[in-house]
């Protein structure tokens, strides 16, 4: 990646009509990148860095921290230091580029260069040929811990519950809560979730569906049958009623209590009428999905309802009264495959007669055409198998169990099969990262930012782009000891998805930041002194900032420099507040 000059430097040769001025912020013609002057023969000078791994919180050295550098540009694996008893790291023959710093301890989230946040993607450290990256301050920060006990309707201690932490994210177009950290009970009703980031949590406690001798069935009272539900912090069965809690760097918040209660559950019996893989048990089975209280947790596990491949019976258990999908799925080259599905309504009573017929699989095929522009320099050379499409589901409550990636031909064709009928996401990415997704078509249809249902299968038509835009910059400090921070490009118009709606770029140990292949089109820019993944796909939180954001248009081939003021960490931590 080439770096930008500061901006003082980059304006100085540029009239002042030529500057767009945006809320904060100016914008600027690009000037010619230094790397362009330098000589080919010249083999460049390896550089230092070197720096002191520190307590986020109190300030004070850490020892015997594992420290890792990585180049951005390759993904090659990094080299490693261990700080020595004054926190301090060195690394030496560096060659010249960008780097991720990344600092592991026990009792410390793995941390990232430049942000407190274990989902943020930190700064970067800049090392110029020969030059010396010195007196870096690398604060680590402390995990949290959360701490408690399961018991039952009176009070008595219930083992093997596997307790799991979750915090909001990002997944399918909308916010939702995603585990993070999980813990089984012990004998005594504990456990002990470690190894987390500061942030708000909601903690659910699921009985787990084995028992010493296998699976575990309902509870038998005459004729009736009970069973434990997903029960959420403080007792309750569902997210929204979740009590949220919020832990502080190095915390330890104890005295959890999840009371648990056993609730009437049902039995769903039928039969599956289509063909098996092979005659294997375990191979098929059918999952659950609660409609009337979708489970976050359900739409990442699978189901542990076999089906008989001697004759297709299946039977679910411990299912309470609402309306469900029952799926069945069967596992194939690594991955578990849709063959069938039904809706069904849960009363007060069993249900049986249960009928899935067969599921037609869906496939897609395609063609990708790839544009170049004769007239630019070191024009790339992409090959159409050098793109990857791939599909997502669009419903946020259905798992992704991955439907791999499509084929692509040396005439740009392909052909994706066995794909399970559903609404779907086609994410199109490759290319060395010097492309961008002109159109991608389906009927004539823009479905670039839009889902697209597949269970009768589709045609696509994409067309890649190399004539990238580009933007080279730098962030004035909120304050001198301010993180260097993240720049945030969102693109007007487009609807976020599982990648954010904009290209993401850190910021260096200079505050210099640049982007050198972005989709043309119209941006809002921030400068976050720390932003996570999860907040810039959110499009409710970058509207809290809006203000504080400068717009530019961006035409293919175009390069421009942009110089931002820093939005300070107190102004995020306020915004975030209540939430």
């Amino acid at each position: 990646m080439l770096y930008a000059l500061l901006a003082a430097v980059l304006l100085a040769a540029v009239p002042a009509e030529a500057q767009q001025t945006g809320a904060i912020g100016t914008i600027a013609p690009a000037a010619p990148s230094p790397a362009a002057t330098a000589n080919p023969g010249e083999a460049p000078k390896k550089g230092r860095i070197a720096g002191k791994a520190v307590h986020a919180i109190t300030g004070e050295p850490i020892r015997k921290a594992s420290i890792t550098l990585s180049l951005m540009d390759q993904g090659r694996q990094g080299i490693s230091a261990v700080t020595d008893n004054e926190g301090l790291f060195a690394f030496e023959n560096v060659e010249p580029g960008r780097y991720r710093l990344q600092g592991e301890k026990a009792g410390f989230v793995r941390s990232q260069y430049g942000t407190r946040s274990l989902m943020a993607m930190g700064g970067t450290i800049e090392v110029a040929a020969g030059g010396e990256v010195k007196d870096l301050v690398f604060k680590i920060t402390p995990a949290a811990v959360i701490t408690g006990r399961v018991v039952d309707e009176d009070g008595e201690p219930i083992e093997r519950v596997q307790v799991t932490s979750m915090r909001r994210g990002f997944r399918s177009g909308g916010m939702n809560w995603m585990p993070m950290g999980s813990s089984q009970t012990n004998d005594r009703g504990e456990f002990r979730i470690s190894g987390l980031a500061p942030d708000k949590y909601v903690i659910s406690a699921q009985v787990s569906p084995y028992g010493p001798t296998g699976p575990a069935g309902p509870t038998q009272q005459g004729k009736e049958e009970y069973s434990y539900p997903r029960t959420y912090f403080p007792g309750v069965e569902s997210t929204d009623q979740a009590q949220a809690i919020a832990v502080q760097p190095g915390q330890e918040f104890s005295g959890v209590q999840i009371q648990m209660k056993k609730t009437r559950v049902f039995r769903i019996k039928g039969k599956y009428t289509g063909s098996f893989l092979d005659a294997t048990p375990g191979r098929t089975s059918v999952q659950i999905r609660d409609k009337t209280n979708p489970d976050p947790m359900m739409a990442m596990m699978f189901g542990a309802n076999p089906v008989n491949p001697k004759d297709g019976s299946f039977e679910v258990l411990n299912v309470r009264p609402g309306a469900y999908k029952l799926q069945v799925m069967q596992f194939e080259t690594g991955r578990p495959r849709l063959s069938g599905s039904i809706d069904v309504v849960v009363g007060k009573e069993n249900v049986e007669g249960v009928v899935i017929g067969p599921q037609a699989l869906a496939t897609l095929t395609g063609r990708i055409s790839i544009e170049t522009d004769p007239q630019q320099k070191d024009q790339p050379v992409i090959s159409p198998k050098a793109i990857q499409v791939q599909l997502m589901p669009a419903d946020p409550g259905t798992p992704f169990f991955g439907q791999g990636q499509a084929t692509v031909n040396d005439d740009g064709t392909f052909k994706m099969e066995g794909i399970s009928p559903d609404t779907y996401r086609i994410n199109v990415y490759g290319g060395m990262g010097r492309t961008f997704v002109k159109s991608l078509t389906s009927g004539g249809r823009d479905i670039r930012d839009t889902p697209i249902d597949l269970s009768g299968g589709a045609q696509v038509e994409v067309v890649i782009s190399t004539r990238v835009a580009r933007i080279d910059g730098s962030v004035e400090k909120a304050s001198p000891n301010a993180l260097p921070g993240q720049v945030v490009f969102e693109r007007v118009g487009a609807t976020p998805s599982a990648f954010g709606s904009g290209p993401l770029a850190s910021v260096s140990q200079a505050g210099t930041f640049s982007m050198t292949s972005i989709t043309p089109g119209e941006y809002r820019v921030y400068a976050f002194e720390e932003v996570d993944f999860n907040q810039v796909r959110d499009p409710e939180f970058l509207k809290k900032f809006a203000g504080s954001a400068t717009t530019l248009k961006l035409g293919e081939s175009e390069s421009k420099t942009l110089t931002l003021k820093q939005i300070p960490l107190a102004a995020i931590d306020e915004a975030l507040k209540g939430q």
